[in-house]
């Protein structure tokens, strides 16, 4: 009778192991396919821009058109950095922040405001994503 006991409890604990060994399979595997998921839609952004310099085209004719000398950028990825590069060298007015509270954003401070990510936007400045200036998808 103890055997079996002994044995049932050594069998509930290698359930009870392999059914947390899935659940942590699962969570590692969806975590990794964001991150894919990210790296994927980054290439294809950084592809359509080297297209769109190929073309002679510029992301700053989209600030040309509308006007914008000062832009508040978020955001601290390899999107962010480059398109930071981008303006400044091309002699816009830049204001970059990593994390910001857009409530808190002063409308006299930037002219519209780039993110790298689509995010909650509730600013009194307009907003656009990177992804929809170099695809061509205005917010």
């Amino acid at each position: 009778m103890f055997k079996i006991k002994g044995h049932a409890a050594e069998l509930s604990g290698i359930f009870a192991g392999a059914v947390l060994a899935s659940v942590l399979c699962r969570k590692l595997q969806k975590r990794e396919n964001i991150r894919i998921n990210k790296y994927k839609k980054n290439f294809l952004i950084l592809n359509e821009w080297i297209s769109l310099k190929q073309k002679g085209l510029s992301v700053l004719d989209y600030f040309s058109v509308h006007n914008y000398k000062r832009i508040l950028l978020t955001g601290n990825g390899v999107l962010a950095d480059r398109f930071y590069k981008e303006l400044s060298e091309n002699g816009y007015q830049i204001i970059r922040r990593n994390n910001i509270i857009h409530k808190q954003i002063n409308p006299e401070l930037a002219d519209v405001m780039v993110m790298e990510e689509e995010e909650c936007q509730t600013s009194q400045i307009p907003a656009v994503t990177i992804e929809s200036i170099i695809c061509g998808r205005e917010e």
